[in-house]
């Protein structure tokens, strides 16, 4: 294991891994950027619920941030501010799976025609369904 100041990161297969309630992420971001963590990708995952996965590289380790996201409400902060590579990452996870990315710089579509705009095509199920 390894400690994010309160929290511990599981290690599985050479990686690590820490899941962590939305409201504790500010705390997260703030160790990772202490340890010169470097944003590598950022995944919406929908399994037996909806979550963001952030993927950083820290010294040469793969971290993995797990946060589920409540699927009646799929709403999470921006990191942009601490991590700006987080910027294209974010709006596809708003284009493709719904969810709202408080605070992001600019949330105008990325991929998605305009006849599909409001559609969520990375999400097997919605709110409504």
């Amino acid at each position: 294991m390894v400690a994010f100041g309160k929290f511990e990161a599981k290690k599985e297969n050479g990686q690590f891994f820490l899941e962590v309630e939305p409201d504790l992420c500010p705390e997260v971001w703030y160790h990772m950027k202490k340890k010169e963590a470097r944003l590598m990708d950022i995944s919406g995952v929908e399994d037996d619920r909806l979550k963001v996965v952030y993927h950083f590289d820290v010294e040469g380790k793969l971290f993995h941030v797990i946060v589920p996201v409540p699927a009646d409400n799929p709403k999470i902060k921006s990191i942009c501010k601490a991590f700006p590579a987080a910027v294209l990452y974010e709006r596809e996870l708003q284009e493709m799976f719904g969810i709202l990315v408080v605070d992001h710089p600019n949330m105008q579509p990325l991929f998605l025609p305009d006849e599909l705009a409001g559609k969520t095509p990375g999400r097997r199920f919605t709110a409504k369904d």
